[in-house]
């Protein structure tokens, strides 16, 4: 600042507001004052401040005067950066909430929001973290959480340039929910594991945070990495590779354990100060508050080998042969194995907020909520769901992505060969996310003890599902008016289930039906629990294990009348080709299939099946088609009578989906009547009809039906008798491999 004046006068500098004569800085008729940010106080420059500068004319007479303020600007400025990075020691009344800001060459002030939702309330004291352009590591610690209710917050850093919000971060106790491979236990959740406050997938095997601050592992134990050692504990953050599993201890130390074959659990001696750990299949990474990256282990691929010039970094990520990096600029580095191409980091990605890596694949959630995937494919492990937005955590598994979004919903995409991406039904308001080499898991606040999910099934449509230990799934059926049996079908399961009927509402666990990992039960009208045409009733699915588990089920009905409308029905007494006989003709869709059923009295019905199958003959209508069905006597000898009743029931309109609705028993290789073949035999309702498909290969897949209209063979019982039917090598014939489906007639 400069000046003249026509007279003397004294020069003040002031930061109150309303400014006083508070420093003076000196008098005169002109001169200049030089303010500095390196100055000491109170005349230090505050960039972002206001401050005042007062004349004073102690004089008898006016002056005249000309003042002017000129500011010197530094090219090359930013605005602040701010990272919020993962909580820990959470208590569930307290949390220590950390991040990472950067100056960016100005003063800079730093604190944390937070609060039960993203509007927060809630902040820390501010804290300087200068003026420099390295990271500087933030911590602090809030009291008085609710226990289980989910927290948000999120670093903010301001300099004169303006303010930093870091993205959102969720901190809370919660329940476990692991699904996907369980060949070791690794989706086993401990019983009575719960107030879980991070999760951890590795290999084969599964990690668990408490917030006293201890770990617990399920999964592989080969090499101890499933056995937390008793010695440790005070950890905050938990993290597991191939074999073996680490943790962040709260002296800012790493502990590790399970195999050593490459040297992955030798923690460099001397490493402290670290803030954040992440395991490969075969190497280590641990991230210092100083913003640098240490790497141990297997160093094939470069692994250990941290990139010359890598600094100020925010995140880390392991993959299986390959690791990611966040720099203070948002940008993703990437180092390690790249026969897959995933160390090459999509050209213009920043803004980066969290980083996962799969086994061969890359993940990157950007601060707009949206996802960056690049690498391997095989399993489409790389493609991102259109439109997937607002997420808020990522996780790779070997093959397999998840995202987890604002809304407490998990999607996931890529590999499912062990159900990894099923996402358990009726399970909600998801916290955090997590992912191993074939398994997944989540934490959510949702009590998972009886937890009770209604959900709505259709005729003849199997659903899959996986269901949580000690949950029970329930479908509601509707009865169709027509209906005189229905066929409840557990397809499969990973592990044995529980079956329950029930007509309450809610559903309860009322009338047990059947255990384990497949069956059926038929309900009919006169049978108990009794089938109620227009009703309503649940069918419960009950996991009493300790793992998730994948099924499948399967509900059809046995419709008397489908209630398709036929039109022109005439029966005609006639001859054909020298023949005597009824002559039956109707009108209906061209796609229906009808069978006839004939009683020669009304009083008492005595209704009984034609074999045929019936299609339509032609000629056609615009919708419609002629069927015929002539009636020669030839079915029920010895003839004709005087008197016959008939009447239609639709078997099928369209091709018929229903496969696998009863189980083959048995396929023998016998010789019946002289003549060789496959005997196929099964058990279902008495009043079924089926029809028997077969095919010689199963890739590709070419089912190809037999003729014939096959009724039971054998009475059991009124509702549940033995059906068997042979083939003689007539259609495909009798090769060393041939293979059989059912399909149900309704």
């Amino acid at each position: 600042m400069s000046w003249f004046s026509t007279g003397p006068k004294n020069i003040w500098y002031d930061t109150n507001n309303p400014p006083t004569t508070n420093v003076f800085l000196f008098g005169g008729l002109s001169g200049s004052y030089t303010l500095t940010t390196t100055g000491s106080a109170p005349t230090n420059l505050v960039p972002g401040s206001t401050y005042y500068i007062i004349e004073q004319n102690t004089n008898s007479f006016t002056i005249t005067n000309d003042f002017v303020v000129n500011f010197h600007f530094v090219a090359g400025l930013l605005g602040p950066f701010a990272f919020t990075q993962p909580a820990n020691a959470v208590t569930g009344t307290g949390a220590q909430l950390n991040g990472m800001a950067t100056p960016n060459g100005l003063p800079a002030t730093a604190w944390f929001q937070w609060g039960t939702s993203t509007a927060y309330g809630n902040q820390t004291p501010p804290v300087s973290v200068g003026t420099g352009t390295n990271v500087v590591y933030v911590a602090n610690t809030i009291s008085g959480l609710l226990p289980n209710v989910p927290y948000h917050f999120r670093l903010v850093v301001t300099n004169a340039l303006g303010v930093t919000t870091g993205f959102d971060q969720i901190l809370d106790e919660a329940n476990v929910v692991a699904w996907g491979a369980n060949y070791l236990g690794q989706t086993t959740v401990p019983a009575g594991l719960s107030n879980v406050v991070a999760v951890a997938g590795a290999y084969d095997h599964s990690l668990a945070l408490k917030p006293n601050e201890t770990a617990v592992a399920w999964g592989d134990n080969t090499f101890g990495q499933g056995t937390v050692p008793a010695a440790l504990s005070n950890f905050l953050a938990v993290a597991g590779g191939a074999y073996y599993s680490m943790a962040l201890e709260n002296n800012e130390t790493v502990a590790s354990w399970g195999a050593n074959i490459l040297s992955q659990t030798n923690v460099p001696a001397g490493l402290n100060s670290v803030v954040e750990i992440a395991g490969g299949t075969y190497s280590s990474l641990a991230l210092q508050s100083n913003g640098v990256v240490v790497a141990w282990g297997a160093g094939f691929f470069n692994l250990t080998n941290v990139p010359a010039g890598l600094s100020n970094v925010v995140a880390i990520a392991g993959g299986s042969y390959h690791n990611l990096a966040i720099r203070n600029d948002g940008t993703v580095t990437a180092w390690g194995d790249d026969s897959a191409n995933q160390t090459n980091v999509p050209a213009g990605l920043t803004n980066a907020v969290a980083i996962s890596a799969g086994s061969y694949h890359s993940l990157a959630l950007k601060y707009d909520g949206t996802v960056v995937a690049w690498g391997d494919n095989s399993a489409g492990q790389t493609n991102v769901p259109a439109g997937l937005t607002n997420v808020v955590a990522i996780a790779a598994g070997g093959f397999h992505s998840l995202a987890l979004k604002n809304d407490g919903t998990i999607v996931a995409w890529g590999d499912n060969s062990a159900g990894q991406k099923n996402v358990p039904a009726g399970v909600t308001n998801f916290v955090a996310i997590a992912a191993g080499y074939f398994q997944s898991l989540a934490l959510t606040p949702q009590s998972l003890a009886n937890l009770t999910i209604v959900l709505n099934i259709t005729n003849g449509v199997p659903l899959t599902n996986n269901i949580v230990p000690g949950g029970i799934v329930y479908y509601q059926v509707n009865v169709p008016m027509n209906a005189d049996f229905a066929t409840n079908t557990l397809l499969f399961a990973s592990a044995p289930l529980n079956v329950w009927f029930s007509t309450n509402n809610p559903p309860t666990t009322n009338v047990f039906l059947f255990s384990g990992t497949n069956g059926a039960y038929t309900l009919s009208t006169t049978g108990a629990p009794p089938l109620v045409p227009g009703s309503t009733y649940y069918l419960g699915v009950q996991n009493t294990n300790n793992a998730t588990v994948d099924y499948g089920v399967e509900v059809d009905f046995h419709l008397l009348n489908a209630g398709n409308p036929i039109s022109g029905l005439s029966v005609t007494y006639t001859n054909i080709a020298g023949t005597n006989g009824f002559l039956l003709t109707w009108f209906a869709p061209t796609n229906d299939v009808f069978q006839v059923q004939r009683t020669d009295a009304l009083f008492p019905q005595n209704w009984q099946f034609f074999t045929n199958f019936i299609s339509y003959t032609g000629p056609l209508t615009a919708t419609n088609g002629l069927f015929s069905f002539f009636d020669d006597g030839s079915q029920t000898p010895p003839g004709l009578p005087p008197v016959r009743f008939y009447r239609i029931l639709l078997a099928a309109s369209g091709s018929s989906t229903h496969t696998n609705l009863v189980f083959i028993s048995s396929v023998t290789s016998t010789n019946i009547g002289s003549v060789n073949g496959y005997l196929v035999a099964w058990h279902a309702p008495t009043n079924y009809l089926f029809e028997v498909q077969w095919t010689t290969n199963l890739l590709p897949v070419i089912w190809q039906s037999f003729p014939n209209i096959i009724a039971y063979s054998t009475l059991v019982s009124p509702t549940n008798s033995l059906f068997d039917f042979f083939d003689d090598g007539s259609f495909g014939g009798l090769g060393p491999v041939k293979f059989y489906r059912l399909l149900i007639l309704p």
